[in-house]
C-alpha cells in the first residue's frame, strides 16, 4: 500500500509546474567608457570598474580597511610588476546579488581609486566574479541580468 501511495503521489506532481526561476538585476553606471558597479565587500559600500581584461576577483584602494592580509601577490600589467597585499574573500554583493565563492581574493592596491575617469570609483572588478554565471550585460538598460544557469539566453 506504501507503494501505491508514493506512486500516485509522484503521478500527481507531473503535472505541477516548478516555481519559475528567479531572474536577478543588477544596476551599473557608465564613467566615459567604463562600466562602474556597485559592491559590497566586507561590509564597505564601494564602486567598482567592471574590467574584464583583469584576470582577477578585485582590486580596492589601499585606504579601505580589508583587515589582515592573506599574503601578497606579484601583478603584471604593461607598466611592469607590483607586489601588493590580497585578502581571502567568501562572498561580494553586486547590489542586491550576493555572490559566494570561497576561492574570491581582493587586492589592496594604493592609488585603485584613480582608476575612475569623471566619478569617483574605489577600485575594480574582474570577469572572474561573474564567470559561473549565466549573465546579460544590458547597456541600453544599463544593467547586468543573471538569468537562471540552465537557461540559454543566446
Amino acid at each position: 500500500m506504501p507503494l501505491l501511495a508514493a506512486l500516485l503521489a509522484s503521478c500527481a506532481s507531473l503535472g505541477q509546474a516548478s516555481p519559475p526561476a528567479v531572474v536577478e538585476e543588477v544596476p551599473f553606471e557608465i564613467d566615459v567608457s567604463s562600466m562602474v558597479v556597485p559592491a559590497t565587500i566586507h561590509g564597505h559600500s564601494l564602486r567598482l570598474i567592471f574590467d574584464t581584461g583583469f584576470s582577477g576577483d578585485a582590486v580596492v584602494d589601499d585606504s579601505i580597511d580589508m583587515g589582515k592580509p592573506a599574503g601578497f601577490m606579484t601583478l603584471r600589467d604593461f607598466v611592469g610588476e607590483i607586489r601588493e597585499p590580497y585578502f581571502k574573500i567568501n562572498e561580494l554583493a553586486l547590489g542586491s546579488k550576493t555572490i559566494k565563492n570561497p576561492d574570491m581574493t581582493v587586492v589592496s592596491q594604493e592609488g585603485a581609486s584613480g582608476f575612475g575617469e569623471d566619478t569617483h570609483v574605489d577600485g575594480l572588478m574582474g570577469f572572474s566574479v561573474i564567470k559561473d554565471f549565466v549573465t546579460e550585460i544590458n547597456f541600453e538598460h544599463t544593467k547586468f541580468i543573471f538569468h537562471p544557469n540552465a537557461e540559454d539566453i543566446s
